[in-house]
């Protein structure tokens, strides 16, 4: 259900919001295994989804524009694929536990040495400032929104 049309010059966008929120949430039922999908919403309205919806407005914007070409994530991406390594799920742990050593260790499920030494190699290897709120914003921004799209 797309947002509140209190004028008939509104219908237009609130639809636009249904089918975005539609198109959403099949994705994400799509992606959800059986046994989980019982728990799934019968109905959605677009104001419950608006971070989402924006955030993959967000991806696609920095798609088309080519500002995700050579980024720090494409080179973190590409170095995983070739040495089988797993600095891309570091950072993202990184990043979703807000640099808390502790609580990455326990995402990752490995000792918080490790997960020192983890950082500490993301940000030699890839000479990655994380104390740069802007740089972690970027970052954030494109893992997030990497994570949101839907998988070709």
């Amino acid at each position: 259900m797309g947002g509140i049309a209190p004028r008939v010059e509104d219908l237009p966008g609130s639809r636009s919001e249904a089918l975005q929120t539609l198109q959403y949430l099949l994705r994400q039922q799509a992606a959800t295994p059986r046994s989980s999908q019982a728990q799934a919403p019968a109905a959605g309205l677009f104001e419950d989804y608006r971070v989402p919806l924006n955030l993959l407005k967000i991806g696609a914007f920095i798609a088309e524009t080519g500002l995700s070409d050579v980024d720090d994530i494409t080179r973190i991406q590409a170095h995983d694929a070739e040495q089988q390594t797993d600095y891309l799920d570091t950072l993202r742990a990184y990043l979703a536990s807000n640099g808390n050593i502790s609580a990455m260790a326990e995402r990752l499920h490995v000792h918080n040495n490790t997960v020192r030494y983890r950082v500490a190699r993301l940000a030699k290897d890839f000479n990655l400032d994380l104390d740069d709120p802007q740089k972690r914003l970027w970052l954030w921004l494109r893992l997030t929104t990497m994570d949101l799209a839907p998988q070709k």
